[in-house]
């Protein structure tokens, strides 16, 4: 049984993972890791340049976010990480120090669009469409509706992780 808590904060680019993800550490009092800061260069690249990531692109990616996640001894742990395919999900639910959870933030596709051309990002909104066909919410996922205040989504993530 896993004796650390890793909560990660998923779902398309424009959804508010990040956040929503300095939201919730910082209401828990625990750290936060933002799944971009671990993208290598040539994924960043690409992203702008308007070509989708496959599943070979995030290998290195992920084992760098999981290398950094398994650094300390904090109980919990939160992470901004779209974690769209199966094998990102994957790769986290077989980290044995976690007991993982996924939290989806739900956002239509307008509004996803919406907020990702409002903001400066290497994400295009080009590539949004993909990033809706990829997306797979695992089985036992927390849905949240992300259209509410960032302090609405937080209570509401607390109250569906207590147990």
């Amino acid at each position: 049984m896993a004796n650390r808590r890793l909560i990660v904060i998923m779902g398309p680019s424009g959804c508010g993972k990040s956040t929503v993800a300095r939201a919730l550490s910082d209401a828990l009092s625990v750290p936060m890791l933002e799944g971009d800061d671990y993208h290598p260069a040539k994924n960043l690249e690409k992203l702008a340049s308007g070509v989708p990531l496959d599943d070979t692109d995030r290998i290195d990616w992920i084992a760098a976010l999981l290398k950094s996640a398994t650094y300390g001894n904090a109980p919990v742990m939160v992470v901004a990480c779209s974690a769209l395919t199966p094998y990102v999900q994957e790769c986290f639910s077989s980290a044995l120090e976690f007991d993982v959870r996924f939290v989806y933030l739900n956002v239509s596709r307008d509004e996803l669009a919406r907020r990702m051309q409002s903001r400066d990002h290497f994400m295009p909104v080009s590539l949004l469409d993909n990033q809706i066909e990829a997306l797979s919410v695992p089985e036992g996922a927390h849905t949240i509706d992300a259209m509410a205040d960032v302090e609405t989504i937080t209570d509401a993530i607390i109250s569906q992780l207590k147990d």
